[in-house]
């Protein structure tokens, strides 16, 4: 089943990854800046340097193979493990970047969702707001867990031994 992971790139090879990703029939998103008036950027270029967000489906395309890609530094791991990125943070990234930060993102129909779409409009409004990269990287990583601590709370209830 094709997910959504993170990959960080060797230095200003950005580029070079993406190339040779595809060539493997990975799907890459990699959000860019706009150079627009109305941004507070003063210039263009990758909203989370280094990082890139692949599709893929790790029974077809490897671990190992994304690992040793030309420009691929390595898949990221949360707390020593190969996590998923979920596909509404996605969404929601491709939908404020497609339109303006001011735009309402809906991510589903259950009050739960609802909250987490209200969450992830604020972080993401941030990040698009943030002129220096190394905050909006750390943004995400705040976005990511609280996504991962809100999806674990909902859908995964584990009792704990005493």
């Amino acid at each position: 089943m094709k997910n959504w992971y993170l990959v960080y790139c060797n230095y200003n090879q950005e580029d070079r990854a993406i190339i040779n990703l595809e060539r493997q029939g990975v799907q890459v998103f990699c959000p860019m800046l706009s150079q627009d008036n109305h941004s507070p950027h003063k210039k263009g270029g990758y909203m989370f340097p280094r990082y890139l967000f692949c599709l893929f489906n790790p029974e077809v395309t490897s671990k190992t193979t994304i690992n040793s890609t030309r420009g691929v530094s390595q898949l990221i791991k949360f707390g020593g493990r190969q996590e998923i990125i979920p596909n509404i943070v996605i969404e929601s990234l491709m939908f404020y970047i497609e339109r303006s930060p001011e735009a309402e993102f809906k991510g589903g129909e259950s009050p739960n969702l609802k909250k987490l779409s209200e969450d992830l409009s604020a972080i993401i409004k941030g990040i698009l707001s943030e002129c220096e990269s190394d905050k909006r990287v750390l943004l995400f990583f705040s976005l990511y867990s609280l996504i991962v601590r809100d999806i674990a709370k909902e859908i995964v209830k584990i009792p704990v031994k005493k």
